[in-house]
């Protein structure tokens, strides 16, 4: 099952066993979770690999060992937090106010 998605139960002829089926609606909202979970995965990769390996090229540029990468994976934390709270934003559902 996924977060944020209803289903609707109606009885079988026997009147004991319920079958759950999927609205239309859920299919929407899962084709929106599946898209939006593909969209971070891409987005993580560049915010966390890029910093990592341009702070890795400076430290063999520059020859201070450490501290690039120490930058760079600083960088790519940051990057990935905001990454991840962006896209929950977008699949949270918001509430009308009334």
């Amino acid at each position: 099952y996924l977060i944020g998605m209803q289903t609707t139960s109606r009885e079988v002829s026997n009147g004991k066993t319920p079958r759950v089926e999927a609205s239309p609606s859920n299919q929407v909202a899962k084709n929106q979770f599946v898209y939006a979970v593909i969209g971070m995965s891409w987005q993580l990769a560049l915010v966390v690999i890029l910093p990592v390996v341009a702070g890795s090229q400076l430290e063999k540029h520059f020859d201070f060992a450490p501290y690039g990468v120490i930058a760079g994976f600083t960088i790519a934390l940051i990057g990935a937090v905001l990454v991840v709270m962006r896209n929950m934003r977008l699949v949270t559902p918001t509430e009308t106010k009334r």
